[in-house]
């Protein structure tokens, strides 16, 4: 038909199980779904040809692959759905892990807070619990000082009054005697002035004044002619000292003077200071019980110096001062409080001040500590003390041995016999 070859059945056969072999496709389904799909049109027979082909055939054939492609596209989509929903549900799961792994992780700094909190709060109570401490320490230290301090003048009052009664004592007893061997005491005298009146008392009244007058002589020469001899040496033994320098309280004889100023090159007025110092520091060391026979002069220096900052007399208010500022700086700025009631205030080496640190020392301030020429208490930051490090510190000046003599000096009247 218009030169078109007609293909047999069997042609048709192999071309149609090539196209089924090419989309995947068995022949028997293909002839079934052909047969229950296809129904011949009216006026045209079944197993019609057109140009050589079965027309119904190739239909089936079409409609099988249009529904074929439809179909892997419909699976392709539901394919990529899958794969869609998969990588939600992925995406939602690594979500919930992350928001998980917030949470925990929320959860531990919330713990660890409250563990650091709870630290922080166990350090503060034990360091209130060790600053109560020591204060319960000093506060008894305090108390027993207090009460050492207390038995103490308790024992001195208990020595002086049992003092007063012992002379009282004597007093009365001698009263009592006298009372008792009264008359006989004042016949005797009585006689013996009556004799001494008319024979001995003008002899005795001579010689007085003879050895009144040597001695006048004695000093005339020594202390205005300067007439320094032998002679007059051996001549003074036998009379009182010639006084050089004169006060209420000490007399120096001539020739200690002499040999003072001979000896240190001393003009009148450096001479003068020079046994003003000597008597004031006379006074400390019979105070302190120094030994002055077995030390020399500086040990004995250096001893009073010691001596006289823990001297509550001399000292009275600076001891005082100090121990009230102890008390009363706990709970406040420890500078602060120094540059309100202290002389001294401010930041230094432990070796600078030159203090000896008590032993066992471990508290944030130290107790009073004796200096050279005062009173100090020390603030530090650090766990230990050692001599170079940085402290703060408080001062209060205390009279030093050079105040005191510096003091008596001023407040002494001498006057000088001996001409210059």
């Amino acid at each position: 038909m218009d030169g078109i070859k007609k293909i047999s059945q069997s042609g048709l056969d192999r071309s149609r199980r090539v196209v089924l072999r090419a989309i995947g496709e068995k022949e028997e389904e293909v002839k079934n779904e052909g047969r229950e799909r296809v129904k011949p049109k009216e006026g045209l027979r079944s197993g019609g040809r057109v140009d050589g082909l079965n027309k119904f055939s190739l239909e089936a054939l079409k409609k099988a692959e249009e529904e074929k492609i439809a179909y892997r596209r419909e699976a392709q989509k539901k394919q990529e759905e899958e794969i869609q929903k998969k990588l939600r549900e992925a995406e939602k799961a690594e979500e919930e892990k992350l928001r998980q792994a917030k949470i925990e992780n929320a959860r531990r700094e919330e713990e660890a807070r409250i563990a650091q909190g709870e630290k922080r709060r166990k350090e503060e109570r034990l360091q209130t619990q060790a600053r109560q401490e020591a204060e319960r320490k000093e506060e008894k230290k305090k108390t027993a000082l207090i009460k050492k301090e207390e038995e103490e003048r308790a024992r001195q009052e208990d020595a002086e009054w049992r003092k007063r009664e012992e002379k009282r004592s004597r007093q009365k007893e001698f009263i009592r005697k006298l009372k008792t061997k009264g008359g006989y005491i004042f016949s005797t005298v009585r006689a013996g002035i009556i004799f001494s009146s008319k024979k001995f008392l003008p002899t005795v009244l001579i010689i007085f004044a003879v050895y009144g007058v040597v001695y006048f002589g004695l000093c005339v020469s020594l202390l205005i002619f300067k007439v320094n001899n032998e002679n007059l040496k051996k001549l003074g033994k036998y009379f009182p000292p010639v006084p050089a320098l004169l006060s209420a309280d000490w007399v120096v004889d001539y020739y200690v003077y002499v040999d003072a100023t001979t000896e240190r090159k001393l003009s009148a007025d450096e001479a003068k200071d020079y046994f003003m110092e000597k008597e004031a520091l006379s006074e400390l060391y019979g105070r302190y019980n120094l030994p002055t026979l077995f030390l020399g002069e500086e040990a004995l220096k250096q001893g009073a110096e010691k001596l006289i900052l823990a001297d509550n007399k001399v000292n009275q208010t600076g001891l005082a001062r100090i121990k009230k500022i102890r008390e009363l700086v706990s709970g406040n700025n420890f500078l602060e409080f120094g540059a309100k009631y202290a002389d001294n205030h401010g930041t230094a080496k432990i070796s600078e001040l030159a203090l000896e640190l008590p032993g066992g020392l471990k508290e944030a301030r130290s107790p009073v500590i004796t200096g050279k020429d005062g009173y100090y208490i020390l603030e530090s930051n650090q766990a230990v003390w050692e001599e170079d490090s940085k402290v703060n510190y408080i001062f209060v000046k205390a009279v030093t041995l050079t105040d005191y003599v510096l003091e008596k000096k001023n407040n002494s009247k001498v006057w000088a016999l001996v001409r210059n």
